[in-house]
């Protein structure tokens, strides 16, 4: 064999071993009610449904959590369970960062925003796993909120040079282009079983980088999503970029 054919062999192997998707996942969770959703946070709604949709389509993913309603990074840190676990030698592929949903648009706490999220990172990057940031979305009767908050998860991602997960942009992509589905609870702030699924499928295509070919799952509300709407979340989920 010369060796212009055994280069190219090399280079065929090679692309073909990093192109290779991955198909099971470790996680680990930290967040509120923007990731716990309606089950409640002994038994968190996203990740909840995400391993559930991974199980249907052949593919493992385990995941741990920490959660409490209406808390922030900032008070994750304090507490110390969260530090507790991305400390506890366990590999993570990812720990999945979520914020306090008004964090990035009080000026007040925009500061601590970014602080704690570079203080997780440092800590992180001690460890065997990665970051990931998972951005949530503005309020229903607010709806340029999505701007500031997305501006502000992606200045942190490319400045930490970590991942993000586009939920926020997501949901305004369907705001904007699909105003007859609601994604909002009555509160006008937390996902309802719709926005629950566009998060989890969100999360199913940044790890496994596919549209699954099984997609419904069960459902925890009593207004469940319709196969319609479970096929047009998959429609929008690869646009977001």
């Amino acid at each position: 064999m010369n060796r212009s054919a055994f280069f190219y062999i090399f280079l065929l192997f090679s692309f073909s071993a990093f192109s290779q998707k991955k198909n099971n996942f470790n996680l680990l969770f930290i967040g509120n009610s923007y990731t716990f959703a309606n089950t409640g946070p002994g038994n968190p709604e996203v990740p909840l449904k995400l391993a559930e949709l991974a199980q249907l389509n052949g593919k493992k993913l385990v995941y741990d959590f920490t959660m409490r309603g209406g808390k922030s990074l900032r008070w994750h840190w304090n507490e110390g369970q969260a530090i507790t676990k991305v400390k506890s030698g366990k590999k993570y592929d990812y720990i999945i960062l979520q914020d306090f949903s008004l964090m990035t648009v009080l000026p007040d706490s925009l500061s601590d925003f970014k602080k704690y999220l570079g203080r997780y990172d440092s800590l992180i990057r001690t460890t065997s796993s990665k970051a990931l940031l998972y951005m949530t979305w503005g309020r229903q009767h607010r709806p340029a909120m999505i701007d500031t908050v997305a501006d502000h998860y992606l200045s942190m991602g490319n400045k930490l040079n970590i991942p993000v997960v586009k939920n926020g942009l997501a949901w305004k992509y369907l705001a904007v282009h699909y105003p007859h589905l609601n994604l909002y609870h009555d509160d006008k702030s937390h996902a309802n079983d719709l926005g629950v699924y566009l998060n989890a499928a969100m999360f199913y295509f940044y790890l496994f980088k596919e549209v699954p070919s099984r997609k419904m799952v069960n459902t925890t509300n009593a207004k469940a999503a319709t196969k319609e709407e479970i096929e047009l979340i998959w429609k929008l989920v690869p646009l977001i970029k």
